[in-house]
């Protein structure tokens, strides 16, 4: 069996954790049928990104381009589950099918057990958005920055012994918030994604606060500082992902002081105010949820 996933060149641990996730949710799917594609987690249900043929949807979400059209083909789609109600709409199937998000149910798992909460205060920004110099940002903050792009068990495993945690990467926050880290959901510009954010934060019936760095991804673009005509992550399917022009105006770079200088101190404001967990009991329902349809789909496949 194929896997559907994401990969954002340089690395998200978001994606990546798919490679080791469903080996242990779904002990010996990758010698189950090889017509079928599973397709994981992620906002992946998007017509010019699944594959043809035929695909088990395993809490895989909407968020950009256009939706598939799943009734087209409706022999072709086993879906499982989604990741919440607004995706169940998009793909206009049963409202119940929108669960949650497959990775609450890694704060299940054997190897992050025994963890020992530490004092830090992390920011995890978006995988597009870590071409900025946020270790520099960060300096003095008391906030630690971790990428999203290093290895996914160890960015885990830093968010589960957090404190707190800032999020720009929406599966730092679903991953806090399974692990019972309170978490604070910020957006570095207007182009942060609250239809998947919205997405997750429904399925758990959770009124989600978020803090905007900038009005406009154009001010965002202006923080450079460790862009240095780096390349964006290839394959990109959000406008985070866009390269800035190195050939910026004076009058941009010499706007970067300030942006940056505003960035900090929104952080450390984020940092001193009010963090949030989803209810105890409607994330453990939506787990149970989750555990019942790798039943059936083992049972089905396996």
């Amino acid at each position: 069996m194929e896997l559907v996933y994401y990969k954002a060149q340089g690395g998200n641990f978001g994606d990546d954790l798919n490679e080791w996730l469903w080996d242990d949710l779904l002990p010996g799917w990758r010698a189950w049928d090889p017509e079928v594609a599973l397709v994981g987690v992620g906002t992946i249900l998007n017509a010019g990104l699944v594959p043809a043929g035929r695909k088990l949807v395993m809490g895989s979400g909407v968020g950009y381009g256009q939706a598939p059209n799943v009734h087209e083909q409706p022999g072709d789609w086993d879906i499982r589950s989604v990741r919440g109600p607004r995706s169940a709409t998009a793909l206009d199937v049963v409202p119940t099918l929108g669960v949650v998000d497959p990775a609450v149910m890694i704060s299940g798992l054997s190897e992050f057990e025994g963890l020992v909460r530490g004092d830090d205060v992390i920011f995890i920004p978006h995988h597009g958005s870590n071409r900025f110099d946020w270790t520099t940002i960060c300096a003095g903050t008391g906030v630690v920055h971790v990428s999203p792009t290093g290895d996914s068990k160890e960015v885990i495993k830093r968010i589960a012994t957090a404190r707190a945690v800032i999020a720009e990467s929406m599966h730092a926050a679903i991953i806090a918030d399974a692990f019972g880290v309170p978490w604070h959901a910020v957006a570095i510009s207007n182009a942060f994604n609250t239809f998947k954010w919205g997405d997750w934060a429904e399925s758990l019936s959770l009124e989600l606060r978020t803090t905007t760095f900038f009005r406009s991804f154009r001010q965002a673009q202006r923080m450079i500082r460790a862009v240095r005509r780096r390349p964006a992550p290839a394959g990109g399917i959000t406008s985070t992902t866009q390269r800035v022009d190195p050939a910026s105006s004076r009058d941009q770079q010499a706007g970067h002081p300030l942006l940056a200088s505003i960035a900090r101190r929104t952080i450390q404001r984020v940092a001193a105010g009010e963090f949030q967990l989803s209810d105890r009991t409607v994330l453990n329902e939506r787990r149970a949820a989750f555990s019942s349809i790798l039943d059936s789909t083992k049972r089905d496949y396996g």
